[in-house]
C-alpha cells in the first residue's frame, strides 16, 4: 500500500511538471529518474504511462518516447499517427481474443 501511494505521488508530481510545458518539450530519462525516484525504463514506466493517459485525457497532450533518450510532448500533428497505430494494435488484440 505504501509503495502504491508513493508511486501515485510521483505520478502526480510528474503530471504537474509536464502539464504546463509546451508542445515539443523534452524530458530526459535522468530527469524522470529524479522526479519519480525510480528507473523510468524499469518500474517507473508504469507511472509514466499513467501520466501519459492523464495528459491526453485532461490536457489533450500526448507524451511520446524518444527511444534511449526520454519522452517529449508531441506536436498536435503527431496525434493522428499515434491514434492509428493504437487502433491497429487494438484490432490485432481483438482478433487474437476471438
Amino acid at each position: 500500500m505504501a509503495e502504491e501511494s508513493f508511486r501515485y505521488r510521483a505520478g502526480k508530481e510528474l503530471y504537474e511538471f509536464l502539464r504546463p510545458q509546451p508542445y515539443g518539450f523534452f524530458v530526459s530519462y535522468k530527469q524522470l529518474r529524479d522526479i519519480l525516484g525510480e528507473d523510468p525504463q524499469g518500474n517507473g514506466r508504469s507511472v509514466i504511462l499513467r501520466v501519459r493517459n492523464w495528459l491526453l485525457e485532461r490536457d489533450d497532450k500526448l507524451l511520446l518516447c524518444k527511444i534511449g533518450e526520454g519522452y517529449y510532448i508531441a506536436q498536435p500533428e503527431e496525434h493522428p499517427e499515434f491514434s492509428a497505430a493504437r487502433q491497429e494494435s487494438s484490432k490485432k488484440q481483438a482478433r487474437v481474443a476471438l
